[in-house]
């Protein structure tokens, strides 16, 4: 081989390593990010959970205590109608924030995990045409 033509050769090589080295970076730093998205929507999603239980519950417990003890105004004896009616209150809170931010949270969660399994660089070769392509699919 001439120095010519090994120089061509070198030169070429070169170029597909440095381009293949970069487009793995570029897809390590987007997978990085769609990672931290997942988490991000996962932990959303436990919050919203949780608040919509609890306050499930803590609702129930209000509407259980305050249909027991109905305020007597003819009685001295206190009642616990304003616990019951504290608990309804801080139940429903916790389920009209915690419905949202379930639902949220699973939504873009799946979006995101979709788009992870999606991501994808790899080199194809097709018969009908010359060369090589890359293909980079979101």
């Amino acid at each position: 081989m001439d120095k010519k033509r090994h120089m061509k050769l070198l030169t070429t090589v070169g170029l597909v390593v440095l381009v293949t080295i970069r487009c793995m970076a570029q897809e390590n730093a987007e997978k990085m990010r769609i990672e931290q998205q997942v988490e991000k929507y996962h932990k959303i999603k436990t919050t919203g959970t949780t608040l919509t239980l609890l306050g499930g519950v803590l609702f129930i417990a209000g509407v259980v205590t305050t249909s027991n003890n109905q305020p007597d105004f003819w009685s001295d004896q206190p009642g616990n109608y304003a616990a019951g009616m504290g608990m309804m209150v801080l139940g429903g809170a916790g389920l009209g924030s915690g419905i949202p931010l379930w639902t949220v949270g699973a939504h873009h969660g799946r979006k995101y995990r979709n788009q992870l399994e999606g991501i994808s660089v790899r080199v194809r070769m097709n018969r009908q045409s010359k060369g090589i392509g890359l293909i980079w699919r979101f």
